[in-house]
């Protein structure tokens, strides 16, 4: 919203569903006019929820047709099916979707800064007109993010560490009565029942780096997953400065 905004461009933001999906309906019936482009995060963050990829299918098909289409894609890859929910098969079907990957996530390269979009020949121009994509990439990281690409096994075990340490924290959470947002991603986010900022410096005071966010008249925490190790010092923060 804040890049979206510093451009000069306003932000019609639509409200998540009950379940934490994507409203698919009130986000096409706010398309106006004025609309120049459609986002979405797809599993969503910062809550870390899914919206079904059927539905999603149909309605960036739908929508396309009438305005640009831009699929964060950045956490798929955390899904055992990840590639069947993707939105990059309406590439091939001509559909004016921007498909958005990342390097950062399960391939553990976030200080390499390499992701990549996938989208039609003539998006892609209008795109290249207005930003240079791969600027201050280096080959080092190209090659490396080219060579993480067909190294499966880190990618299933990063999957596999990533759902067990979500499971800890889901556990752990539980035992001291929070709620929690059901995540598809490689972070949690919960309600809090403090201050944001009073929160953040607690928890780093305890060495303990999380974020902090304000909507639906609620402070939340999120965390991302990192080590089982890392995850037990966070539980022990938590519950020290929640206590």
């Amino acid at each position: 919203m804040q890049v979206a905004q510093a451009t000069g461009a306003s932000w019609k933001p639509v409200p998540l569903k009950d379940d934490w999906s994507h409203d698919l309906k009130a986000m096409e019936d706010a398309i106006d006019s004025e609309t120049k482009l459609v986002y979405i995060c797809n599993p969503n963050n910062p809550t870390g929820s899914i919206t079904d990829s059927k539905e999603l299918l149909d309605f960036c098909s739908r929508v396309s047709e009438k305005v640009p289409v831009f699929v964060d894609e950045a956490y798929l890859a955390f899904l055992e099916d990840g590639a069947k929910q993707s939105m990059v098969s309406l590439i091939n079907e001509g559909k004016d979707v921007i498909i958005a990957r990342t390097f950062s996530k399960i391939h553990g390269m976030a200080g390499l800064r390499v992701g990549y979009i996938v989208a039609q020949e003539s998006t892609l121009e209008k795109i290249q007109k207005i930003t240079r994509g791969g600027m201050g990439i280096s080959y080092t990281s190209i090659f490396a993010a080219l060579a993480s690409m067909d190294d499966k096994a880190f990618q299933d075990s990063s999957r596999e560490k990533n759902a067990a340490a979500r499971e800890y924290v889901y556990k752990s959470l539980s035992k001291l009565g929070y709620d929690y947002v059901p995540s598809h991603t490689s972070f949690i986010i919960f309600p809090i029942e403090m201050d944001g900022k009073l929160f953040l410096e607690k928890m780093s005071e305890k060495q303990v780096g999380v974020r902090a966010f304000e909507f639906m008249g609620k402070n939340w925490c999120r965390v991302s997953m990192g080590t089982m190790e890392e995850m037990k010092i966070f539980t022990a923060a938590l519950t020290d400065v929640l206590a």
